[in-house]
């Protein structure tokens, strides 16, 4: 006969899940990551992943196309190239994002139609005053050092940055049409709230270099944009972006005990779990 689980054991565990908290007794329990024969793995609840190795290689493509457009933007005026190969897709948090970077930076906000949402596209201070000057046609200053940007280079700015945006946007034609529009441009990254630091996203990173100089473009692509987007591709090539790899049983600790993620997501207010005590999973 199953129990019923108690509404303060459901609400200690959502408030576990908020925390960050684990329960010490999941490492006590034999079927903690094996279920029978299965394969099961641990899943943040915090932390959803989307992106599949199928989607990253599908995105690392189209960014080989925007290297290619933002280098016959900007290549013959400032000289502009990047590495092919050193191209990064990964899944990363906003929080972790903005940490990484430096302050100040070139850090601008685009809205991308006609998708919702908004994307970041970032600079490292050393190759945004090299290709604003350069740009710009003044002799390059000392890199070393990174005194900011006043005003006027902030404007300066402008026209470059929404070159790249301009330039992810062409990578999907004929796929997509989009179309970029900058939203804001700051100097310190932290001030821009984006979007929530918790919220998931896309990370694009791509190293440039002119002839005086190299750096780090990334381009952040929150969840809310990145997910409508690739679904957007799908439906064009009616061959939606999936991975391949073979359905894995999820389960997360529950006082010694298993439900799947299925059940907790399923939970309403006053929402009960079913548990057999002599199997101790729920399946």
């Amino acid at each position: 006969m199953s129990e019923i689980l108690p509404q303060e054991d459901i609400d200690a565990l959502l408030l576990a899940v908020t925390e960050g908290e684990e329960d010490s007794s999941a490492g006590e329990n034999p079927s903690v990551g094996t279920a029978g024969d299965d394969v099961c793995r641990m899943y943040d609840l915090r932390r959803p992943m989307f992106l599949s190795s199928r989607t990253g290689d599908l995105l690392r493509q189209y960014t080989l196309s925007l290297c290619e457009e933002a280098e016959a933007s900007l290549g013959p005026s400032a000289g502009m190239s990047f590495r092919r190969e050193a191209i990064t897709v990964d899944q990363i948090s906003y929080g972790e994002y903005i940490a990484s970077l430096n302050s100040p930076a070139l850090f601008t906000v685009h809205q991308i139609d006609p998708l919702p949402g908004l994307m970041a596209v970032e600079m490292m201070p050393t190759l945004a005053y090299a290709l604003i000057d350069v740009l710009a046609g003044r002799d390059i200053r000392d890199l070393s050092l990174n005194t900011g940007f006043t005003p006027g280079e902030a404007r300066e700015a402008v026209k470059p940055v929404t070159l790249i945006a301009d330039a992810l946007c062409r990578s999907f034609a004929p796929d997509l049409t989009l179309q970029s529009r900058m939203k804001a441009l700051y100097t310190n990254p932290l001030e821009a709230a984006l979007c929530p630091d918790g919220e998931m996203g896309v990370l694009l990173v791509l190293e440039a270099s002119l002839d005086v100089a190299e750096g780090i473009i990334t381009l952040f692509l929150p969840r809310p944009l990145i997910v409508p987007l690739m679904g957007a591709l799908a439906g064009d090539k009616g061959d939606p972006p999936r991975d391949s790899s073979p359905a894995l049983s999820i389960y997360f600790p529950l006082k010694a005990r298993h439900a799947s993620l299925a059940q907790i997501q399923g939970l309403t207010e006053g929402g009960k779990l079913e548990i057999d005590p002599q199997e101790g999973i729920v399946r």
